[in-house]
């Protein structure tokens, strides 16, 4: 199969802030001398077809499906559609396996998510390393093992999506639809829309973890070149009428999911220099970030999380009373909060009313809150997590 992803640098999770590289560079220097993969599209598609449609059957029924029921009669039911249908019964999950660790995720099932992210890895990213859809898979991973406070490893993660974008980059710069034969030209396109964003999002997660790790220097960068990539693939959306069908132009349909990750990266990056308190930095991204959730609606705990870190912005001005509107604001948004994310977006939210309430002397309340907010990061957050360690405020 040739090198494969996890094959490049080996020891990439043991960076520290005095031997710290970067991805592109981990990879350039671990390929020094040697030839850059050069994995076709085409190659990578039918790879990856035979593999979903006659391997993937028997280990994800085995693996997979069946430790999510319980009963015993479900089970063989499962097995006998799969042992008789092949691949056509288990496809479906393939396609929405992202889908499916994302909600993992969101209910913090994090064995599970971890569980089917690897599964994935091991089946699809063997015969598609170098694929933006393997790419963005590391990428949950490294989102699962940083929620579990597993920041080392979840930086060898991220570090080896980064690696397969560039590579993937690569291997497409020149190449068009018209090259892929017309049977997979669809799933072509759906993984060139799919590429779009995802360095970008690689780059957001990698911020995240590295200012979970105190990193900051390299979180803010981090930050920086998410931004920039996104902002990147925004302006090649103008290109589209003249060369519509090159790879790598994105999709007009596309653009909204492009924008609402630019408010995700703007965020990020506003928290990493939240955590430096460097408020003036951070107030910007956020307006923008709010600006655009507003203009694009979208799931309401993103919009509450963008308004709790403004109320911070707001408390450290002294300005308490939109500190107070934006709190209120995102609890509105959170009324019916049921999700272990939704209800851990409630807590920042009660961070800031408790702040707040507490500067305007409400010492009862603010206590209250605090203590609510509390009790949801306990009993979401993993022991080591930085947030659960004091209050987002103190």
């Amino acid at each position: 199969m040739g090198q494969q992803v996890s094959d490049l640098p080996a020891n990439n999770s043991n960076f520290s802030k005095d031997n710290f590289v970067w991805p592109e560079e981990a990879l350039q220097k671990n390929l020094s001398g040697k030839k850059m993969p050069a994995r076709g599209v085409k190659q990578q598609l039918l790879g990856a077809s035979v593999l979903i449609l006659y391997i993937a059957p028997i280990m994800m029924a085995a693996t997979l499906i069946e430790p999510f029921f319980k009963d015993e009669l479900l089970k063989k039911a499962v097995n006998i559609c799969v042992f008789f249908f092949g691949g056509l019964s288990i496809v479906m999950v393939f396609s929405t396996a992202p889908s499916l660790v994302a909600s993992l995720y969101q209910q913090r099932r994090l064995k599970q998510a971890e569980s089917l992210c690897r599964l994935y890895l091991f089946l699809v990213g063997n015969f598609s390393p170098y694929s933006y859809e393997t790419a963005l898979m590391y990428g949950l991973l490294a989102e699962v093992l940083k929620a579990d406070a597993r920041f080392d490893e979840a930086e060898k993660a991220i570090r080896h999506g980064i690696e397969a974008c560039v590579v993937n980059e690569n291997l497409t710069a020149s190449s068009s639809l018209e090259d892929i034969p017309d049977q997979y030209k669809k799933l072509a396109q759906q993984s060139l829309n799919l590429s779009m964003p995802t360095k970008g999002m690689l780059y957001e997660t990698f911020g995240s973890i590295l200012r979970d790790k105190k990193m900051y220097k390299q979180a803010v960068e981090a930050g920086k070149r998410s931004i920039k990539s996104i902002e990147d693939k925004l302006r090649q959306a103008q290109t589209i009428p003249k060369d519509s069908s090159r790879i790598g132009i994105l999709s007009p349909d596309k653009i909204k999911p492009m924008t609402l990750a630019l408010a995700s990266t703007q965020y990020e990056l506003a928290l990493t220099y939240l955590a430096q308190n460097n408020y003036e930095q951070a107030l910007p991204l956020l307006k923008s970030a709010r600006k655009i959730r507003e203009e694009h609606l979208s799931t309401p705990y993103y919009m509450a999380n963008v308004l709790s870190a403004l109320g911070r912005v707001y408390i450290s001005t002294n300005e308490t009373e939109k500190a107070l509107n934006c709190g209120q604001e995102a609890l509105a948004l959170l009324e019916n909060a049921k999700l272990p994310v939704e209800q851990l977006a409630r807590s920042r939210a009660l961070d800031v009313m408790s702040k707040a309430g507490s500067i305007k002397g409400k010492l009862e309340d603010s206590k209250r809150l605090g203590l609510e907010a509390k009790e949801i990061r306990e009993r979401w957050l993993a022991p080591a997590d930085p947030e659960r360690a004091a209050s987002s405020l103190d």
